[in-house]
């Protein structure tokens, strides 16, 4: 490669006079691995018991997505269930579906709506219109006017300003994929006769979003009120930081706006599911032969792929853990067969077996978590990595972006080492000419011993903190080498 590291690692290691046999200097080298692209989809389980753990998982975000971008990756995360008996979920991603549902202060439901933008054939830019009680078309916007086909508000008496009832606050018109993305918008309308009182009044979705109108807000009779997430999205009546709309947004990336709100939007999937929970099942069919064309596009031919499973039960797959490890790493053809680490196979899930009778693996105050004998075989088998659900789902999910991202962390040394000769250095590049740090042992690094099981030599290895080593850079090792048999009072680890 050019640089003098690699010619001096070779005369210092044997032909230089000076040093004797039993102590000669060794320079080893390590380049930070650096993946080009990387396809993550989450497999999250969408029954009852799961609600708290999406919460906790949507909110461990940030570290998720700060481990991704640490790896310098072209990365980008998808999310969908196990559920394949309920027909919205079934080889689906998650992200075209939304929900706007209107409370009361009280906690009256005044209102609701919910919609596929798959089966709405929802196009950028244009809207729905409430026609009647439980009729849409398509209609051009028609954003804080009077729909075409909606009826006028009734007449009489204002008895107002006064809360208003179930039916009496409606959602009139939504545009969830506004001309500009993240700007989805709906409107309000007051069908009644009555000057309405809005203040306490919630829309909130069956995900994280929740905003509650403000004191003093008010709806005259036959008039409207357009509410979008952002100032800068066009005109509108109201603008707040706690209702979004999903966009139809499929999948987040770096480019992705708003990327961590989008992103717990996608992965709280509700609790909704409806039948045996199959999440190999599931996630094959949806990365193979998606239901729906515009998901098709996520699995990206020149990317590395990562399934990562999220689940308090079992899965109840139909085939063998072993079909569906070979049926994913055949999603990258030859190369997924012959190159394993092109795919990668995860678990977060109930991993420890049973100490007793129970079927309980382990406990949170969540509750507790099934053990799932197959979602820990598909981690064993498959050379991938499992996670407790009953552990910091916040420190699992930035171990997931290291994984995916393939940012190592550990490194083992040629040899033996003289502890007291040991320098470690970091360079920007394999030139040598830009140093960015010295670690310090103990602080930014620490050595371990490892048993060689095949000749009972042991080995030493250096673990450095996360972050010290960015993708691309190079670690210098240099140190005086010991005879291949000695042995140093270091603690034990593993890689």
């Amino acid at each position: 490669m050019g640089s003098r590291w690699w010619v001096g690692a070779f005369v210092l290691a044997g032909c230089r006079p000076e040093y004797s046999v039993a102590r000669q200097e060794r320079v080893d080298v390590f380049e930070q691995d650096r993946l080009a692209a990387i396809d993550l989809l989450l497999v999250v389980d969408n029954s009852r018991s799961m609600r708290g753990e999406q919460d906790r998982l949507a909110v461990a975000f940030d570290t998720l997505i700060t481990a991704l971008e640490s790896g310098n990756t072209d990365w980008r995360v998808a999310v969908t269930t196990p559920e394949t008996s309920f027909e919205p979920w079934v080889a689906s991603l998650e992200g075209a579906m939304d929900e706007i549902v209107l409370e009361g202060a009280d906690g009256t439901e005044l209102d609701a709506l919910a919609w596929d933008d798959r089966q709405w054939e929802v196009v950028r830019g244009g809207s729905f219109s409430r026609c009647g009680a439980d009729t849409w078309t398509a209609e051009p916007p028609s954003r804080g006017a009077p729909n075409p086909c909606a009826p006028p508000a009734a007449t009489g008496a204002d008895d107002g300003p006064r809360p208003p009832g179930p039916g009496e606050l409606l959602v009139n018109e939504v545009a969830p994929l506004a001309s500009e993305p993240g700007c989805g918008w709906f409107e309000l309308y007051n069908p009644t006769a009555s000057t309405l009182d809005l203040a306490g009044v919630v829309a909130r979705d069956d995900g994280r979003d929740a905003f509650a109108l403000p004191e003093g807000q008010t709806l005259s009779p036959g008039e409207t009120l357009v509410w979008t997430a952002f100032s800068g999205c066009g005109a509108a009546d109201l603008v707040n930081e706690g209702m979004h709309l999903a966009d139809g947004t499929r999948w987040v990336d770096a480019e992705t706006e708003d990327a961590g709100r989008t992103f717990s939007e996608l992965v709280t999937v509700g609790d909704g599911s409806f039948g045996l929970e199959m999440g190999f099942e599931n996630a094959f069919q949806t990365l193979k032969a998606p239901a729906h064309p515009v998901d098709a596009g996520f699995l990206r031919e020149d990317a590395d792929l990562a399934v990562v499973f999220v689940s308090d039960e079992d899965d109840g797959s139909p085939d063998s853990v072993d079909d569906y490890i070979n049926a994913f790493r055949g999603l990258k053809g030859t190369a997924g067969r012959r190159e394993a680490e092109r795919v990668r196979l995860a678990v977060v899930a109930g991993i420890q077996a049973p100490v007793d009778d129970s079927a309980v693996s382990c406990d949170s105050d969540l509750g507790g978590a099934a053990f799932a004998p197959r979602y820990a075989a598909l981690a064993e088998r498959s050379g991938g990595k499992a996670w407790s659900i009953c552990g910091d789902l916040g420190d699992i999910a930035e171990s997931i972006g290291l994984t995916v991202s393939e940012q190592r962390l550990d490194f083992a040394l040629s040899t033996i080492p003289a502890l007291d000769t040991l320098t470690v250095e970091i360079y920007a590049s394999v030139d040598d000419e830009e140093l960015l740090a010295s670690p310090v042992r103990d602080v930014d690094y620490t050595l371990y011993a490892v048993e060689n099981e095949e000749d009972s030599r042991q080995e030493v290895w250096i673990r450095v903190v996360d972050g010290l080593l960015p993708p691309g850079t190079f670690m210098v090792v240099s140190y005086e080498a010991l005879p291949g048999t000695s042995r140093l009072d270091l603690p034990t680890g593993g890689t």
